[in-house]
């Protein structure tokens, strides 16, 4: 008797150990497939604010769901939209995930979870749409009655609540047309002072974050009483003009390395005492409008430099090499079919003349008082000349 309950013993303990192993190894995902999910509550994934129960978050929002029985849920419906599930964020007791950024074509204020065999839950949640989102605009110049056309995202509007931009000075206008990425509006006669502008939308009140008419970390706006070309012979001109009188590069059937005192110019400022910028040059960029009428195969060379003596575009100074032609390939004249706004972060200054290395660095930014620019280099990736015509106007340094 004592020998059997022995072996029994031992036996219904090896029995257990191997449960025990089976149910360590088991995954939510397998625990859960026969159960029904049950939600508790929603809470953001901000630890600051961990314990904040919420019922609605933005498109494209990180949330997170809490209950029982959710290891294997598979899909998780917001409204009409389906949003993507990483299985690593999905347990027993909680699901990470993101709100879709699509717009919902039927609005329930619901989230759905189902799982692999086709269990259901429905949650009561509500999906906010964001105030407009700007990332770019044409032209921070852009000239009563031209088109100013901006990027981004939810430019919505219902009958009932139009679309609206607000100049500075407080001229508020229709936009001419918009998708939910891209709004065009004209520019009204009355916006004519510096400042930023506004977009409004049903969903809340957008602040540009590019100023208009930025008159920030000015250095040259090419103005009769301002700064002269002492350097090359790279002219100026007003027809056409953003803000007046431009630099304006400009020569026909223009070679590789072919020296052209058209396109050179250069701004001397030593004497003044007063460095181009100060700051971290990671915050900083170079920015101006341009009007690239046409322009093909060769960079145009910009440098800042410290000695009012000389400038050398075989220096050792860091360059920055700018080429928009570049995304059409070579052998194709690229045109901007107005005036834009370019910015250059003093981080892509980092090349030699040739192109051939980029690990130079501007260093401290306050050191340089001048500035170099030339179109100077070989054809790349093309094989042909092309007439070069590229205007530039208010050259400025700014944070970004």
């Amino acid at each position: 008797m004592n020998r059997y309950f022995r072996i029994f013993s031992i036996g219904t303990a090896l029995a257990f150990t191997s449960l025990s192993l089976v149910s360590c190894d088991e995954t939510d995902a397998e625990a859960d497939k026969d159960a029904t999910p049950s939600i508790e509550y929603c809470r953001v994934c901000d630890p600051a604010a961990a314990d904040s129960m919420i019922v609605s978050a933005a498109l494209g929002s990180r949330v997170a769901f809490i209950g029982r029985d959710m290891g294997a849920v598979q899909q998780v419906w917001f409204n009409d939209q389906k949003a993507k599930l990483n299985p690593t964020m999905v347990t027993s007791n909680s699901i990470i995930v993101d709100v879709p950024t699509s717009l919902p074509q039927e609005v329930t204020n619901t989230v759905r979870f189902v799982t692999g065999k086709g269990a259901e839950t429905v949650f009561p949640f509500s999906v906010k749409v964001p105030s407009p989102l700007i990332t770019s605009i044409s032209c921070q110049y852009a000239s009563p009655g031209d088109e100013l056309v901006m990027v981004g995202d939810y430019f919505l509007a219902t009958g009932d609540i139009p679309l609206t931009v607000t100049f500075p000075g407080g001229v508020t206008v229709e936009p001419d047309s918009y998708t939910k990425q891209t709004l065009t509006v004209t520019v009204p006669e009355e916006a004519t002072t510096e400042g930023y502008i506004k977009v409004t939308s049903e969903n809340g009140v957008t602040t540009v974050p590019f100023k208009f008419l930025e008159t920030d970390g000015l250095i040259c706006d090419f103005e009769p009483d301002g700064y002269i070309n002492p350097w090359g012979q790279g002219g100026y001109g007003t027809d056409e003009a953003v803000s007046g009188q431009y630099l304006h590069f400009k020569q026909d059937n223009a070679g590789e390395w072919s020296w052209n005192n058209s396109l050179m110019w250069c701004y001397w400022n030593a004497a003044s005492g007063k460095p181009i910028a100060t700051g971290d040059i990671s915050q900083l960029a170079l920015r101006f409008e341009t009007n690239i009428k046409s322009w093909a195969n060769m960079p145009m060379l910009i440098w800042f430099f410290k000695d009012d003596e000389t400038t050398n575009v075989d220096g050792d100074e860091a360059q920055a090499h700018w080429m928009p032609w570049l995304s059409l390939g070579g052998d194709t004249p690229y045109t901007t079919n107005g005036w834009t706004t370019v910015t250059i972060p003093l981080t892509d200054f980092k090349y030699n003349k040739l192109g051939d290395e980029d690990n130079r660095n501007i260093g401290n930014i306050s050191e340089y008082y001048n500035i170099g620019m030339m179109v100077f280099g070989s054809f790349a990736p093309g094989t042909m000349a092309f007439d070069f015509d590229v205007r530039i106007d208010n050259l400025r340094i700014v944070n970004i």
